[in-house]
């Protein structure tokens, strides 16, 4: 009887493993292999949460999944022959692999001098736990902001009490939200507070909501705000990675946590002035005023009409300059050119302007505190850490794809310029300007205010002053509310209001989403036959993209016969749940 019961938990224990097998994912198995590199299904699950969203998981057809890996066996391709041919020789590869370089091992360096230290392993798992799950939630707050009495607390938490009761037996959450919740953001919307993911609020407030379950009452709770009630409305539930492929990331997002950034700053803080100690960090006096003095002689340029405002701010510092220190430490310093190369390497989406006194000292400063850091994490050899060759690893693999790309197809083609004409006369049908307006716009967020300027506009009062003043709308608000020449179908309701209108009329008020607009026809052109010229951009990139991507298949197909990856179907059927067509 003994051995039979045992024979029987073997074969139940067995058929656990088959039930719930498939949803147990060994990370480290392969789903293909290219020479001697292997994508594990681990990297395989990773790279798709990022290009997929969270609807995604758990019901990915086997199709969907072999078109993602074969870009990424295309991608690994492109990084072997890179490899082979020493693309990663490429001038450009080799400044980008250094700057990337420095910036993991100083990231590295205050991980393990700050984050590690103040952040528990308890608190980061806690967060992993919870990530893979996004909740849309509703709330009612009674405040105790203003409460310093007992008896005044016990008023609300009452009131709270009661309201829980209510709704337990059928009362609306939108009336009682509407009615008596103190949160000004979310009671017009019946206490609605949208998609929310752990970590947004403060720990207690956040395991209080996250206890719930879809549909689910929540007790009345205390938290900092006061006494609340959360609903959980609906929720998104996402596959993860393991815990160890999510660390890292999991610490950037809790060190801006609300219990951890102050913390963390004033660490961070104490352990770069021990650094600056350490090392001698002191500023040089003559290099910093001098700097300091070329920018203010540049910003004289710009308010005389000498230098035009947007043009490059350092070209009028002589190259002799560039030496001079500004902050030095023991075995290394800062010279004004290395803020300078800074700058226009860092800055050239959104340059910061050194001729304000207050961003030339907090721009000087920082950088010369980062590349001491910088200093400090090699010579205690963090370029060895794993965190930094991981993060070298994923950086050679993802732009060393790109480096041979540009090689081998982009710099390979070329489109004469009497193929490109005789592309325009063939299919000038193609190339016709639709009819345009030119609108300017005021974009107002009340009905009255909006029907008041509306009302002022058609008085003659300038509509690009009462832009400057009234326009909501952050792109064209510098603009003076210009949207620019739109087609009719180009700019929803305002094209075709516009369309409506003639040259000089003002319209509206008209409501815009949530907002309402008033807008003025500035001009109007008919449909016309584009010219070559202005044809030409659109024409070559056409054609350059079809001749890219001939040649991009080509090569792959060179490179596949060459190498001949592997694809193991069975570990690739086993990186999600299984969906219901195997």
């Amino acid at each position: 009887m003994r051995f039979g019961r045992i024979t029987s938990l073997v074969l139940l224990f067995g058929l656990v493993l088959t039930i719930f097998g498939c949803e147990r994912f060994d990370e480290a198995k392969s789903v293909a292999k290219i020479e001697t590199l292997r994508i594990t299904v681990g990297e395989f699950r990773q790279h798709y949460a990022r290009a997929k969203p969270w609807r995604a998981f758990g019901t990915v057809p086997m199709a969907a999944r072999r078109k993602h890996l074969n870009r990424m066996i295309d991608a690994r391709l492109k990084y072997i022959d890179a490899v082979v041919n020493h693309f990663d020789q490429d001038s450009l590869y080799v400044k980008r692999l250094k700057a990337t370089r420095d910036r993991l091992v100083l990231e590295a360096l205050m991980r393990e001098k700050i984050l590690y230290r103040i952040i528990p392993e308890r608190v980061v798992k806690q967060w992993y736990k919870h990530s893979g799950r996004t909740v849309h939630v509703k709330h009612i707050l009674i405040s105790t902001e203003n409460d310093t009495l007992p008896r005044q607390i016990l008023r609300h938490g009452a009131l709270a009490w009661r309201l829980y009761e209510e709704l337990r037996k059928g009362a609306s959450f939108d009336s009682l939200a509407t009615r008596y919740s103190d949160d000004q953001a979310s009671k017009k919307k019946g206490g609605d507070m949208g998609w929310i993911q752990w970590g947004r609020y403060p720990t207690k407030m956040s395991e209080a909501i996250f206890s719930l379950k879809k549909g689910e009452l929540g007790r009345p709770v205390r938290t900092a705000n006061g006494f609340e009630i959360f609903k959980i409305v609906d929720e998104r539930v996402q596959d993860l990675p393991k815990y160890s492929a999510m660390r890292d990331a999991l610490l950037s997002r809790i060190r801006n946590a609300p219990e951890y950034k102050g913390r963390v700053n004033k660490l961070q803080q104490a352990f770069i002035e021990q650094v600056q100690r350490r090392l001698g960090f002191e500023k040089n006096d003559f290099g910093y005023n001098h700097f300091s003095g070329q920018m203010k002689i540049r910003k004289a340029m710009v308010m005389s009409g000498e230098a035009k405002e947007g043009s490059d701010q350092f070209d009028h510092i002589p190259k002799t300059s560039y030496k001079y220190v500004i902050y030095r430490w023991r075995g290394d310093s800062l010279t004004i050119g290395d803020v300078i190369q800074y700058v226009r390497e860092r800055g050239k989406r959104r340059q910061p302007d050194l001729t304000e006194p207050s961003t030339f000292k907090s721009w000087v400063e920082g950088i010369a505190k980062q590349k001491l850091l910088t200093d400090y994490a090699y010579q205690h050899h963090f370029e060895r850490h794993p965190y930094v060759r991981k993060g070298l690893r994923n950086f050679r693999l993802r732009v060393l794809p790109v480096v041979a790309d540009n090689i081998r197809v982009r710099r390979q083609v070329t489109i004469p310029d009497e193929e490109v004409r005789k592309y325009y006369e063939a299919h000038k049908d193609r190339f016709v300007q639709p009819p345009m307006r030119k609108v300017r716009e005021i974009l107002i967020s009340d009905y009255d205010v909006a029907e008041e300027v509306a009302r002022r506009a058609r008085a003659g009062e300038s509509f690009e002053k009462l832009a400057e003043k009234f326009n909501e709308r952050f792109s064209t608000k510098k603009k003076k509310g210009l949207i620019g020449w739109v087609r009719e179908d180009g700019y929803g309701e305002i094209s075709q209001m516009a369309f409506r209108g003639k040259v000089g009329q003002v319209i509206g008020p008209f409501q815009n989403g949530v907002k309402w607009s008033v807008i003025r026809v500035e001009d109007a052109r008919p449909a016309r036959q584009r010219t070559f010229e202005e044809a030409k951009k659109e024409i070559l990139n056409r054609m350059r993209g079809a001749k890219e991507n001939q040649r991009r298949q080509e090569w792959l197909k060179e490179l596949r016969a060459r190498y001949r990856p592997i694809v193991y179907e069975k570990n690739l059927a086993v990186t999600f749940l299984l969906p219901q067509e195997l």
